[in-house]
């Protein structure tokens, strides 16, 4: 048998070896086969010989797979849904083998369908080469109905219906959920208002100021107290600082034992030393408090301190260059 476009075309008749046309479009096609003997030599053999092999094959490929029908497992069960109220009623029917199977949904004797919520996955394979499916329904968690689950496997000969025995999932589940939920919420939020406050430079953009801070700036001057403390108690009583500092740089810019004077050249005017005087009188200031406490030890002193500045005169004459 030939068809076309969903319609028989040709068909061989066996028994007077010649190709019938059902239809009007067939008929040219039909006169061409029936002058080709070889063709419905052929075709005869095939259909009295190979086709009834394959048949017989089909048969018991089938009977095989009826023998090793493999019966489902049913599985009625609730779990939780978003609404506290609610649950959702599971029939499972899995592991079996082959994929042809009917399942039913009832509650209190009547098949829930589509119109009621039922939802189903449809027949799936499993891992190890069995099938699966699974139909549900949202019900009350209150509802005290009789609800059953049909399962009817042919190839296995299993015909089963399951009740439920409502037993209902606890609802700590969904409270924990739903306070891990609320923490992940609060913690975001945290997170994103902190990487906002950082964008706009509210926190974590302070630089260090190059300009000393208070407590610097105390650390110093208290720093330069001290050491202008220490200075003044080195130096003798009774002499300025400033005083000392000339002599000593004058000192250490001129030759040693070369006067002065004599660097300046010998037409420039002899120089005075005002600063000397004060310097050699620098000791009479610093031991007043001795000549109050001992006055031997003060006449002493004072001889002593005649006989050294007219030392010092001496010298001064002495290295005067003449006019």
């Amino acid at each position: 048998m030939y068809s076309y476009d969903g319609n028989d075309f040709l068909s061989f008749d066996d028994s007077n070896s010649v190709w019938v046309a059902p239809t009007d479009a067939a008929v040219q096609t039909k006169r061409k086969w029936d002058e080709v003997q070889v063709l419905k030599e052929y075709t005869k053999g095939y259909l009295e010989n190979e086709c009834i092999d394959w048949l017989e094959k089909f048969v018991n490929y089938g009977q095989k797979q009826l023998q090793q029908a493999i019966p489902p497992k049913v599985h009625l069960f609730t779990r939780n849904t978003k609404v506290d109220a609610n649950i959702r009623l599971t029939c499972l029917a899995t592991g079996f083998l082959p994929k042809e199977i009917t399942l039913r949904m009832k509650r209190n004797g009547r098949i829930l369908t589509r119109q009621d919520g039922v939802e189903s996955s449809g027949v799936r394979p499993n891992g190890d080469g069995t099938f699966q499916r699974r139909d549900g329904v949202e019900i009350l968690r209150s509802d005290l109905s009789t609800y059953t689950c049909e399962v009817i496997h042919q190839a296995s000969n299993l015909h089963v219906e399951e009740e439920w025995d409502h037993k209902v999932p606890d609802l700590s589940g969904g409270i924990i959920g739903g306070a891990i939920g609320a923490v992940i919420g609060i913690l975001v939020a945290v997170a994103v208002m902190l990487v906002v406050l950082y964008k706009k430079g509210i926190i974590g953009s302070e630089k260090p100021s190059s300009s000393p801070t208070s407590s610097q700036q105390g650390f110093a001057v208290i720093a330069i107290t001290s050491g202008a403390n220490n200075n003044n108690n080195n130096q003798p009583a009774g002499v300025n600082q400033p005083l000392l500092q000339e002599v000593t740089v004058a000192t250490s810019q001129q030759p040693a034992g070369v006067n002065q004077p004599l660097l300046q050249g010998s037409g420039a005017p002899p120089s005075s030393s005002p600063d000397l005087p004060s310097v050699a009188t620098a000791p009479d200031d610093a031991n007043t408090d001795d000549q109050t406490k001992d006055p031997k030890g003060s006449d002493e002193s004072l001889g002593s301190k005649k006989s050294g500045s007219s030392g010092d005169s001496g010298v001064e004459r002495d290295n005067t260059p003449p006019a």
